[in-house]
């Protein structure tokens, strides 16, 4: 009797773990990562050296 529980268990953690990687795939193919991903690196980089570079240079020599 305990294995007939087990079977609807296991039937119902497959659709689950399909539905995770369609989601994955689905918002990687249409949006090109490498374009989102670069456009939020620059705009980090520039206002953290400016506010830091003030208080320590010595940040400014290690990052470059």
């Amino acid at each position: 009797m305990g294995g007939a529980a087990e079977q609807p268990v296991t039937g119902q953690v497959p659709p689950p773990l399909q539905t995770v990687p369609v989601g994955d795939n689905g918002g990687l193919e249409p949006g090109p990562p490498t374009q989102p991903v670069e456009v939020p690196l620059p705009i980090l980089e520039q206002p953290a050296p400016l506010p830091r570079g003030a208080e320590q240079p010595t940040w400014i020599p290690r990052r470059l």
